[in-house]
C-alpha cells in the first residue's frame, strides 16, 4: 500500500499524455489500482515522527495480536500486553479512533482491536500538532476497514493442539454492501485462548465434554467490531461498535498444591518441629479436606464497549464531527464471584511454617486469595473540527471538545485484617467533566514549512474528591519542516504536552490502609512533558521508505507514592504528582517493498529511560505499614531497553509458498540486586533500604524469532495452510528478575527473595530462603516459569480470503 503523495504522483504520471513521437509504438499496460489511505506518513510538513502499520502487512506477519505489530516499531517496548513508548509508562500512550480517545479514564488502558479490523494505523511520537491531545508517550491513531462494494470474507484458525502451552486462535473478517441502500458493513471477530506455556491446574469453571476439558485458560481474549458506512464515500459518515472481553486466570507457583490437607494441633509431647499441617494423597481422618490451590487464586474479567460515530460535511469550510461512548467494567475475585462472602478471617490463605521438613512456607495449603475488586467507568465524548485556508500559503485548523466521566469502584483487601485502625475497604462513586480547544496554523514559504499551535485543556477531579480544583493548561506546539529534496524532508519540533492522570489516583474513602495500596489524592493535576525532536524522513519512493529521529523527553508531575503523616502515629503512602521521568535516544527504521507483496523492514532503537520510580505505587516489597523507603534520585526504569533491533518481512517463494518472519533482539531489562551483609550466615535477605542500587544491573540479552510458512494450491480451493513457529531458536533467557509474592506475607512480599537469590548465585528462576528441616537456611529453587521466555511453540492452521 503506497502513501498519499506517492499515489498522487503515480496518478498524475498516468494521466499525463505521452509525447506524439511515442504514441505510435506505445504499449498499453494495465496496473492494479492504488489504494490511498489517510495516514500521516506522506505529510512532508509533519513535525512528528509517524510510523505506519498497514493492515495487509499485519495479516501476513507472524503475529498473535495487533499490539504485537506495534511492538515491532522503533521506540516501543512490550511488557506482556503493556506498551511503553519512548520510555513512557504503560497507559501513557493515547489510542484514538476517528479522533475519539479509547483509553479507559479510570486506569488509562485502551481496548484491543481485532487484527482483521485494522486497515492502517499511525504511531505518532514526539511533538504532536495541537489537534492531537497526545500523551506523555505519543498517540496511536487507528483507521479501521471500510465496507466494500462486493462481499468479502476472510478467516483464519491456528492451534498448537494443546501440545505447546495450550494456544487456539480464530480470526474472522467480513465486508459487503447492504442491498440497494448504498450503505455497507464491515465486521471482524477474534478469539484467542492461551495457557501461555504455564501448567493448567484449575478445575473451577471447566466442563468435561466427550473426554475433553473446556473452559477458561490462563489468558482469554474475545473481540468484536462492527462498522456501518456509505460504500462509495466511507469517510463521509460512519458508526462503529467495538466490544471486548478479556478473562485472565493467572498461574501462581505458590498456589499449586493439589491434595488432601489435615490440620494437626501440636501437642507438648510432639517432637520438636512437628508441622501443624499434614499433607496426604488421601484423607487422613474425618477432618481432612481436599484443596486444589489453583482454584483459590483470583481471576479477572474485563469487558469494554465503545461506540464511535463521525461525519464530515462538504461545506466550503470542511467540518468534522465525532463523538463516542465508552463503557468498561472489571471484576477481580476468586472464581469471578460477584460477592465478598469468601473474604473472611477464617478463609485467609494458610502457608506452611519455616524450617520444617516436608512442608514449606512458599506454598498455600488452604484458604482463598483475600482480594476483591469491581470497577466501572463510562465516558461521553464529543468534538468538532474545522479547517480553512484564509490566506495564501497559510492553513488553519481549529476545534473543541467536551467529555464527561462517571466512575464506580469497590475494592476489598483483608491481607492483614487483625491490624487495628486499618480500612480494608475502598469505595468511590465520582463524576467529572473535561474539555479542550485548540488552533493549529501552518505557513509555507520557499519550501520551508512552519507549524505552530496552541491547545487549551481543562481537567478536574470533580466534587467527589476533597480539595480538588480545576486545572487549566496551555500547551504550545512548534515545529519546522524543510524538504531537502523531492524525496526527503527534515523537521525539528518542540512541544509541551499535558496528560490528565488516570482517575483512580484521585479518589479515596479510607483514612488508613496498607502501603501496598496508597491512598488516593484529588489534588493531583495533569503531568507535563517537554519534548524535543529532530527527524529526517524519506517517503516518496514507492519502494524505499526510511525515517531517523533523535529525541529528548522530560516528564514532570507523574503520579507516585510518597509518605505522608496520618492519624494513629504512623506514616501512610499516598499518591502525589511527584515523580519525574526522562528519556533520550535515536530511532531508525527502513522498509523495502517488492512487487507481488514482498516486504522487508528493519528498525533499530537506542534509548536511555530513567526516572524517579517505575511503579506509581512505589516499591512492591516491604512492611505493610510504616515508612516505605522513597527514591533518592533517578534510576533506569524497568522498561529501559538500551538497544533493540527488529527485522521482519514477507517473501513469496515458489510452488505457492509464502514465508513471513519477525526477529527481535534487545538488551536485558534492569533489575535491583540485594546484598546480605554476610552471605555465609542464615540471615534473611535485606529489605529495600539502599535505593542507590535500584535497577543497577541488567539481565542478559533476549532474542525472539517467529516464522510463518503458508502454502496455497489450486486443489485447496482458495484455502491456505499455515505453519507457525514461535521462538524458532528456543531462546530461554530470563525476561524478569522478580515478581510480587502477594498474598504470601513474607516471601516476595516483605523481602524480594527472587532478586536476592539472583544476586548471590547468579541463577534465574527464583528461590525462597528456608531451612527445610534445619535451622541452617539455604536457597530453595522455584524455577518460576513466569520469569523466563516462553519456549518454542509450533502451531498449525488454515486461512481463507487472506
Amino acid at each position: 500500500m503506497l502513501d498519499l503523495l506517492t499515489a498522487a504522483l503515480l496518478a498524475a504520471a498516468a494521466a499525463a499524455p505521452a509525447p506524439d513521437s511515442a504514441r505510435a509504438g506505445r504499449v498499453v499496460r494495465e496496473f492494479r489500482p492504488v489504494e490511498v489511505t489517510g495516514t500521516r506518513l506522506a505529510d512532508m510538513g509533519a513535525v512528528q515522527s509517524v510510523r505506519t502499520l498497514e493492515g495487509a502487512a499485519l495479516r501476513r506477519l507472524p503475529l498473535d495480536r495487533y499490539s504485537d505489530a506495534v511492538a515491532l516499531l522503533p521506540g516501543v517496548v512490550a511488557t506482556g500486553e503493556e506498551l511503553h513508548v519512548r520510555g513512557g509508562r504503560a497507559g501513557e500512550l493515547a489510542v484514538t479512533l476517528g479522533g475519539v480517545p479509547l483509553n479507559d479514564p479510570q486506569f488509562g488502558g485502551a481496548p484491543e482491536l481485532p487484527l482483521f479490523a485494522v486497515r492502517a494505523s499511525d504511531l505518532m511520537t514526539g511533538p504532536l500538532d495541537a489537534d492531537r491531545a497526545g500523551s506523555l508517550a505519543g498517540e496511536l491513531d487507528v483507521q479501521t476497514e471500510t465496507p466494500t462494494a462486493e462481499p468479502h470474507l476472510r478467516a483464519r484458525w491456528l492451534s498448537d493442539g494443546r501440545q505447546y502451552g495450550g494456544y487456539d486462535a480464530a480470526h474472522l473478517g467480513f465486508s459487503g454492501p447492504l442491498r440497494r441502500t448504498g450503505i455497507g458493513v464491515a465486521a471482524a471477530a477474534e478469539a484467542r485462548l492461551d495457557d501461555q506455556g504455564m501448567p493448567d491446574l484449575r478445575g473451577l469453571a471447566r466442563t468435561s465434554v466427550l473426554g475433553g476439558s473446556f473452559g477458561w485458560r490462563a489468558d482469554n481474549h474475545l473481540l468484536g467490531w462492527l462498522k456501518v458506512a456509505p460504500v462509495d464515500r466511507p469517510q463521509r459518515a460512519s458508526v462503529e461498535l467495538l466490544g471486548t472481553r478479556v478473562v485472565r486466570a493467572p498461574y501462581d507457583p505458590m498456589f499449586t498444591y493439589d491434595g488432601w490437607v489435615t490440620y494437626h494441633e501440636v501437642q507438648p509431647t510432639d517432637p520438636p518441629g512437628t508441622p501443624f499441617i499434614i499433607l496426604t494423597p488421601k484423607p487422613f481422618d474425618a477432618s481432612s479436606f481436599y484443596y486444589r490451590a489453583a482454584d483459590h487464586v483470583v481471576m479477572t474479567d474485563e469487558r469494554r464497549l465503545a461506540l464511535v460515530g463521525q461525519a464530515t460535511s462538504g461545506m466550503r469550510v470542511p467540518l468534522h464531527l465525532a463523538g463516542g461512548w465508552q463503557h468498561t467494567t472489571a471484576l477481580t475475585s476468586v472464581g469471578l464471584r460477584r460477592d465478598t462472602d469468601n473474604l473472611t478471617v477464617d478463609n485467609l490463605p494458610v502457608f506452611g511454617p519455616y524450617d520444617q521438613n516436608g512442608i514449606d512456607p512458599f506454598h498455600a495449603y488452604a484458604g482463598d486469595e483475600p482480594y476483591y475488586r469491581y470497577a466501572r467507568a463510562d465516558r461521553l465524548f464529543a468534538r468538532a473540527d474545522a479547517s480553512a485556508s484564509p490566506w495564501r500559503f497559510h492553513s488553519l485548523r481549529a476545534g473543541a471538545g467536551l467529555q464527561w466521566d462517571r466512575l464506580t469502584y469497590t475494592e476489598l483487601d483483608i491481607a492483614s485484617p487483625r491490624t487495628p485502625n486499618v480500612d480494608s475497604l475502598r469505595t468511590y462513586v465520582a463524576g467529572a467533566p473535561g474539555g479542550f480547544a485548540y488552533v493549529q496554523h501552518r505557513w509555507t514559504a520557499g519550501g520551508l514549512i512552519l507549524s505552530d499551535g496552541l491547545r487549551l485543556q481543562a481537567f478536574t477531579a470533580g466534587p467527589d474528591a476533597p480539595g480538588a480544583h480545576a486545572h487549566w493548561t496551555l500547551s504550545p506546539r512548534l515545529g519546522i519542516a524543510y524538504p531537502v529534496s523531492v524525496q526527503d524532508a527534515f523537521s525539528f519540533a518542540y512541544a509541551r504536552i499535558e496528560q490528565d492522570p488516570a482517575r483512580d489516583f484521585l479518589y479515596e474513602s479510607r483514612t488508613r490502609g496498607y502501603d501496598r495500596l496508597p491512598l488516593g489524592n484529588g489534588t493531583i493535576g495533569p503531568s507535563e512533558a517537554v519534548l524535543w525532536q529532530a527527524a529526517l524522513k524519506h517517503v516518496l519512493d514507492p519502494q524505499w521508505t526510511f525515517q531517523i529521529s533523535v529525541f529528548m523527553r522530560d516528564v514532570f508531575g507523574e503520579p507516585g507514592a510518597r509518605n505522608v503523616a496520618e492519624p494513629f502515629g504512623a506514616s501512610q503512602l499516598q499518591y502525589e504528582g511527584a515523580d519525574d521521568a526522562h528519556a533520550n535516544g535515536v530511532e531508525f527504521d527502513v522498509t523495502r517493498t517488492y512487487p507481488g507483496g514482498g516486504r522487508v523492514h528493519a528498525a533499530y532503537t537506542f534509548t536511555n529511560a530513567w526516572g524517579t520510580a517505575s511503579n506509581p505505587e512505589g516499591i512492591a516489597y516491604g512492611s505493610a505499614f510504616g515508612d516505605r523507603p522513597l527514591p533518592n534520585g533517578d534510576h533506569p526504569l524497568d522498561w529501559s531497553i538500551q538497544h533493540a533491533l527488529v527485522l521482519d518481512g514477507q517473501a513469496r517463494a515458489r510452488a505457492g509458498f509464502t514465508v513471513a518472519w519477525a526477529t527481535h533482539v534487545a538488551t536485558g531489562r534492569p533489575w535491583t540486586p540485594l546484598y546480605r551483609d554476610n552471605p555465609y550466615t542464615s540471615d534473611w535477605p535485606p529489605l529495600y533500604l539502599d535505593q542507590s542500587l535500584v535497577n543497577s544491573q541488567r539481565l542478559p540479552w533476549s532474542e525472539q524469532t517467529d516464522v510463518d510458512v503458508r502454502w496455497t494450491h489450486r486443489r485447496l480451493r482458495g484455502a491456505t495452510l499455515v505453519l507457525a513457529v514461535s521462538n524458532l531458536f528456543d531462546h530461554r533467557g530470563d525476561l524478569l528478575a522478580d515478581i510480587s509474592g502477594y498474598p504470601n506475607p513474607i516471601i516476595n512480599t516483605l523481602y524480594d527473595e527472587y532478586a536476592a537469590y539472583r544476586t548471590e548465585t547468579g541463577n534465574g528462576g527464583g528461590a525462597y530462603w528456608n531451612g527445610n528441616g534445619s535451622s541452617q537456611r539455604d536457597w530453595q529453587p522455584v524455577n518460576d516459569p513466569r520469569l523466563a521466555q516462553r519456549p518454542r511453540t509450533i502451531r498449525l492452521g488454515i486461512s481463507f480470503g487472506d
